[in-house]
């Protein structure tokens, strides 16, 4: 099964985190997930790797 592709839009808004906390994340945690570049304008994220994270910030 293929992992589904997230782009930090929908990581926001699933999250209810807002841009600024979104991208603070990403700058600061070194254990955030890895881009996935499909083009220069058009960055993805794995759902698996984004659930793996916040599991691991909420200690679930």
């Amino acid at each position: 099964m293929e992992d589904a592709l997230l782009t930090a839009q929908q990581i926001m808004a699933h999250f209810g985190i807002s841009k600024a906390t979104f991208y603070r994340q990403k700058r600061n945690d070194p254990h955030f997930p890895m881009e996935i570049a499909l083009s220069t304008r058009t960055i993805h994220y794995k759902e698996s790797d984004v659930l793996k994270w916040i599991e691991s910030k909420t200690g679930m």
